[in-house]
Order: structure tokens, then sequence, then C-alpha cells
């Protein structure tokens, strides 16, 4: 099989606000969709506003039916676990500089795999669709994104030929069910039993606080207990998964930042920050206070007066539980066939243990699927 990559959409101006929809009227093998999505910053500052929060939904549909459909915070997660690194960025806080952002929509274990891929010849309409708002953390304008000047180039990888002597199916990635954590009890998930899981990823995010205090225990129960697979508290699971993976995400974000602020990184249980000033004037700098993802920094000059004007840094993190995501892995070996046998079972109801009230939950099934 021959794959490659297939521009279908060049720096395509987004409105602040927008569903952008394309037609894939493509044939053969589709191994996966990449998009990249830029936006430039206002003239004062834009603090906190990656452009993965402006992306409500990524969507791969063939009339009703769903091929794929996450948030851009899921789509990113997917990504770090699949590849075992954290998606390529350009995060500038910086007054008037472009920021830019990778996501892929994955059909596939890995780029390119013979095995598994979406084909697009067995569908009547398959559409991509980005749920697009400019406007998601702060209105248009100094201190946030300039209006309209999102831009969005889309490239997919391609097989236009292909030879199904070895095929197996496509990856399936769907949010399955969102909500907000309450401070006791189990919020009950009902998973898909259509196809085989190959992993399942539970989000749960607030600012400065750790995922698996949100959310501490995690029960997969098939059949009202006939089979139980998973059932783990997640502080273990956080450290099973990287460990298993060999995996440790790390975060480099451009800050425009003056002494004492804090900001915000899409990781938590952060083990180290290197956190250094690329202005003109050497600085003292560090960063405190880091655990969870949202480090207050310190910036004062070489005699120890606090820097009162916001100045150019970067940080460079790394961590447990990138966009604060857990994952529930299945395949021996880890994430390779055979994958969760789920249509063994009626009924199976991933059981989320919650500590704490406030926390954006979700969960994304991700499932073999061969239709």
């Amino acid at each position: 099989m021959v794959f490659r990559w297939h521009v279908a959409a060049a720096a395509e101006t987004l409105r602040n606000k927008e569903i952008y929809d394309m037609l894939l009227d493509f044939k053969g093998a589709l191994s996966a969709i990449a998009l990249y999505v830029s936006a430039t910053n206002g003239g004062s500052y834009n603090k906190d506003n990656e452009l993965y929060k402006c992306i409500r939904k990524i969507e791969v549909k063939d009339g009703t039916a769903v091929k794929h459909s996450v948030t851009g915070a899921q789509e990113q997660a997917l990504n770090a676990f699949n590849r075992r690194e954290t998606p390529s960025e350009s995060n500038r806080e910086t007054p008037s500089y472009g920021q830019a952002q990778v996501f892929y929509a994955d059909f596939a274990p890995q780029f390119a795999d013979p095995n598994w891929w979406l084909d697009l010849r067995k569908y009547k309409n398959p559409t991509l669709y980005v749920d697009w708002n400019l406007e998601e953390v702060r209105s248009a304008g100094a201190d946030a994104f300039l209006t309209n000047t999102g831009a969005i180039t889309i490239a997919l990888l391609l097989d236009e030929e292909p030879e199904k002597l070895s095929y197996r199916g496509y990856l399936r990635a769907e949010e399955t069910r969102a909500w907000t954590t309450a401070a006791s009890g189990e919020e009950p998930v009902r998973l898909p039993t259509d196809w085989p899981i190959r992993r399942i990823l539970v989000r749960a995010y607030a600012q400065n606080k750790d995922p698996t205090a949100r959310i501490t225990k995690l029960k997969m129960d098939c059949d009202k207990g006939k089979f139980i697979p998973w059932e783990i508290d997640t502080p273990y699971l956080a450290k099973w998964v990287n460990d298993a993976l060999v995996y440790k995400p790390e975060w480099a974000k451009y800050l425009y930042r003056k002494h004492g602020e804090s900001y915000e990184l899409p990781l938590s249980r952060i083990h180290d920050i290197q956190t250094q000033s690329w202005g003109a004037t050497p600085r003292i700098i560090s960063s405190d206070v880091f655990w969870n993802g949202y480090p207050a920094l310190n910036l004062v000059d070489h005699a120890g007066a606090p820097v009162a004007a916001e100045e150019n840094q970067v940080v460079r993190a790394r961590g447990e539980l990138f966009q604060h995501t857990m994952m529930l892995p299945f395949g021996q070996p880890l994430l390779v066939e055979p994958f969760f046998p789920a249509g063994l079972y009626s009924e199976i109801i991933l059981k989320c243990t919650q500590g704490a009230s406030g926390a954006a939950a979700s969960v994304v099934t991700e499932q073999a699927a061969t239709e």
C-alpha cells in the first residue's frame, strides 16, 4: 500500500464562530486527517488562550453515522497516547504573534498502517466538521485573538488504491459522555458494545486541580458483575500507564508575564519545570507550586526587585496526564490486538467515582470498527 498526504485545504479563513465543513470526496483508504489551525494574538497579550480550547468538536460523519467525534483537547490526548509524545505546537502569548496547533483525526494506530483505515469508497457523503469558536475563552480583541484571524489547513493521509488483504477495520473515537463532577458518588457511563474497544479515555479538568482527585476510581462492569476488566484507583492508573507506554508528557509554552502571575499548562502531576527569560535584559526566574498545572512565576531583576511589566519567557514542563486525561488501555501487549470483545456483553458500565465537584469530565471510547 502507498499512502501519501493530499492537501485538501490551504490556509482557509475561519470566521470567529462557525462549523467548518468539507466533503471528503476522495476514494480510497484514509489513515488520518491532519488539521493545522492558526490565529493571531491581539496587540496587548493573549494569556492562557491556546487554540485547542477554541475547537469544540472535530467530527467525521456520513449522514448521521459518526466515524469520529471528539473535542480539541480530547483529540490531542488521543494523539499523545498514540504516538507517546505531545502534539507539535506554537503556543505564544506575545502581542501580535501568531499561534498554531496540529490535530490528527486518526483512523489507525500509526500513520499509514496497512491494516487499519477508513474506507471512503463505502460511504455516500463522508464529511469533516470542525466546530470552531475563536472567542471560546475571551472575546476577540487586544487581550485575546484578533477577530477573523483564524485559519485552517487540512491534509489527508490517503491511499487511493488500497489492498484489503490484511484489512482489520478502522479506529472509531467518540465522546461517549460529558458531565460536571459532583462532590461524591459514582457517575455511571454506558459504553458502546457494537465493536471491540481499544481504549477508554477519561478526562477531568478543573484549573489547578489534580484529575485523580476529581475522579478517584474507575470500575468497568460488564453485565452487572459478570466480568470486571478494570477496577483501579486513578493515581495508580496514571503511574502505571505512563510507565507501560514509556511516556512522560512534555509541553512548551512562550509566556508574556510579569512577576507573581500564574499560568496554565495542559498537564497535571508535574515533575519538573524549566523557565527561561528570553528578553534583552537578564532575569532571575523560576516557577513555584506547579504540581497541578497552574504554577506561579517568580521574575526578579539581578537586584532582587520584582519585574512589574510583562516580558517574554519560555517554559518547558514534564509530568503526567496530558490534557488532564487518564486512559484505560486494552490489548496484549498494550494497545495491540486483540482488543476488548465488548460485543460479548449486553451492557458495559464505566463507574467513575467522584472525589470533588466542578471538574469538566468526559469519557471517550475508541473502538475497532468494521462497518
